[in-house]
């Protein structure tokens, strides 16, 4: 399993260096922008997120946690500066066997605040009218049962002087967990913002890897991502490199505490926020949350901002979000033991699983592995 995942890494590198060498580079400061105030207060990168519908910003491999209909509706404010709407969703589209295929969607508008506009004598000519933001469309599944794959494909526009340009650009990204005794530790890798040029303004390309994990019951996540934003060509890979560290700690499910910090530039930029988690509204499975961070407001190093993003999330599902989440993660650690050979641990954690929800398919695979370790004895 790990040289599998090895060498698809291996891959990607190769052909990402190979893109990045036509040209698909730096410019356009939207694409780097998050909607997500708790990846902001993280230290502005999470390469390595699952679980969360924001992970399709990130790393569109990170959203196969879904498996029914998931709608997320994000209004942020950018005080003093910007506003913008984000909408996403998951759409689950087929299985193979246990792994979901499932359709992503997301847009975002930017809304920014009146600019006068004067000629060049001085006098007044109007208002700017500058309307920015992007469409995307894209795919998550599991391969090896243990490979998350995904890829996302946006489409970037804006309008300023009566001007109108575009691109279109593609996220590729992996995550896949590696399993310890009692713990999960999840692995990412991320190839964003590789397409075609804005006119007169090159694409910002990043490379980035992350991991993270959790201790103490899943109470305290830690999270570390490195990586290069702003490629020229292949050759930058390694001198205009990014660092980000951050820390969420959960207070019963209720609030979490974030700090953060990111390295660029010989250069420390610290980040920091909290979250009101998600809380169920009613019993259809909508949820409501806030987040606030403190971070480099579009990547601008010298100037932070504070960032506010109300978040609505509206699952359909006969289950709780939280059932199905919880479901879907001791189903994968306890594939990553059957595929290690540790059928106990597997059945353990299936079992777990089927706590939060029903699966023929993962019922009859429990059956059979018990059937494997009674064979074993019979030959002992």
């Amino acid at each position: 399993m790990k040289n599998k995942a090895l060498m698809i890494i291996f891959i990607l590198f190769l052909w990402a260096s190979n893109l990045i060498s036509e040209g698909s580079t730096v410019g356009s400061k939207l694409l780097n922008l998050k909607s997500s105030a708790r990846i902001n207060a993280l230290g502005s990168y999470f390469t390595s997120l699952y679980g969360d519908i924001n992970a399709m910003e990130e790393n569109p491999s990170g959203t196969t946690f879904a498996r029914s209909l998931n709608f997320n509706l994000s209004v942020t404010r950018w005080i003093g500066e910007i506003n913008f709407l984000n909408f996403k969703t998951i759409i689950p589209a087929g299985f193979r066997k246990l792994d979901p295929l499932n359709i992503l969607f997301t847009t975002t508008l930017l809304l920014y605040p009146e600019v006068e506009h004067f000629d060049e004598s001085g006098s007044k000519v109007g208002i700017v009218d500058l309307v920015e933001g992007y469409t995307g469309l894209g795919a998550s599944t599991i391969f090896f049962d243990f490979l998350q794959t995904g890829i996302m494909f946006k489409y970037t526009y804006r309008s300023i002087y009566e001007k109108y340009y575009s691109s279109l650009t593609a996220d590729i990204g992996i995550q896949f967990p590696y399993v310890f005794k009692t713990s999960v530790m999840y692995m990412g890798v991320v190839l964003k913002n590789v397409g075609y040029d804005f006119e007169g303004s090159k694409l910002p390309a990043s490379l980035l890897l992350g991991v993270n994990y959790s201790f103490f019951d899943e109470k305290l996540l830690t999270k570390f991502d490195f990586g290069t934003e702003g490629l020229n060509n292949a050759s930058d890979i390694f001198t205009r490199m990014i660092y980000s560290l951050g820390i969420e700690y959960d207070i019963y499910s209720i609030m979490a505490l974030r700090i953060g910090v990111k390295y660029r530039n010989e250069n420390f930029h610290p980040t920091f926020g909290l979250g009101l988690q998600d809380q169920r509204l009613n019993k259809y499975n909508l949820y409501f949350a806030v987040d606030y961070a403190y971070a480099p407001l579009f990547d601008i190093e010298e100037y932070h901002n504070h960032q506010v993003t109300i978040k609505f999330v509206l699952f359909t599902g006969k289950e709780k979000r939280e059932k199905v989440l919880l479901f879907e993660k001791y189903r994968r650690v306890g594939m990553l033991y059957y595929l290690k050979g540790e059928y106990k641990l597997a059945i353990e954690n299936w079992e777990k699983a089927l706590k939060y929800g029903s699966s023929e398919e993962l019922e009859g695979l429990v059956e059979r592995t018990e059937q494997i370790l009674e064979r074993r004895k019979e030959t002992k």
